[in-house]
């Protein structure tokens, strides 16, 4: 919906569709909540795609560099991860 009013109002814009963000100082997102030992609010089957936070930075500023007329990109890493493998590695229990 959000991207929808994006295109519909902005004649110029550049809408970045994340993977899950890792990186310091981020309060909130599945990985976020498994190294803390909160509660997770997805299936432990759930793929994840993971981006750290200067990667995201590296690529808006190429993205803006390229002055977009009305762009949508998916910037995120490739491959995917469960929470269940996730957890594993981490060796944490999980709360679902």
């Amino acid at each position: 919906m959000a991207e929808r009013l994006v295109r519909r109002y902005a004649p110029r814009s550049l809408v970045l569709r994340l993977g899950t963000v890792l990186g310091p100082a981020l309060k909130k997102n599945p990985v976020y909540d498994l190294v803390h030992g909160q509660p997770l609010f997805m299936s432990l089957d759930s793929e994840l795609t993971l981006i750290d936070t200067e990667t995201v930075a590296r690529c808006l500023q190429a993205l803006l560099r390229a002055q977009p007329r009305r762009e949508t990109v998916n910037v995120t890493g490739t491959g995917s991860a469960s929470l269940r493998d996730l957890a594993a590695r981490l060796g944490r229990a999980v709360q679902v």
